[in-house]
């Protein structure tokens, strides 16, 4: 009776074995099949490949030079802002990282200037394009903290 029970042991372990081993075949099919795919070709439907638009397309300068000069007037209304709000005028260098002095102002007005004069130069118009973006992001940045402390100082 034992040697019966170990028969049906082994026939069993025997089966799942031949089960295993079918299936890894099977998966290894699979992943040889999935594997001639390049990444390209699955995706491709989903995604817009290609270049950028020509630049008449897109009227890049037009454009760029609004933006830049939406940068150049943050920049300056930045830097504005501490005096026109009453900030103190403490001139120091402490003075630079503390809020509510004008200096601080300035020195946050210069950031985007600095992003703006970057983009004025002769260079690619793709770095153009995203120095603007920075600055332009910089100065919302920039707006929303200095709209937290005055509404602070207000209440």
């Amino acid at each position: 009776m034992a040697s019966n029970a170990s028969f049906w042991v082994d026939n069993a372990i025997r089966r799942a074995m031949v089960r295993a081993h079918a299936v890894s075949v099977h998966l290894i099919q699979q992943l040889k099949l999935f594997a001639r795919f390049k990444a390209e070709d699955w995706l491709s439907p989903f995604l817009r490949l290609g270049g950028t638009l020509p630049e008449d397309v897109w009227r890049w300068r037009q454009r760029h030079r609004l933006l830049l000069g939406l940068t150049w007037f943050h920049a300056v209304i930045i830097a504005l802002l501490g005096p026109v709000l009453g900030y103190s005028w403490e001139l120091s260098f402490e003075a630079l990282f503390k809020d509510g002095t004008v200096l601080h102002t300035v020195w946050e007005g210069l950031i985007v200037a600095l992003f703006a004069a970057f983009a004025s130069c002769k260079i690619n118009h793709r770095l153009k394009t995203v120095l603007v973006a920075c600055g332009l992001m910089s100065s919302s940045a920039i707006f929303v903290h200095l709209s937290s402390f005055i509404f602070t100082s207000l209440s």
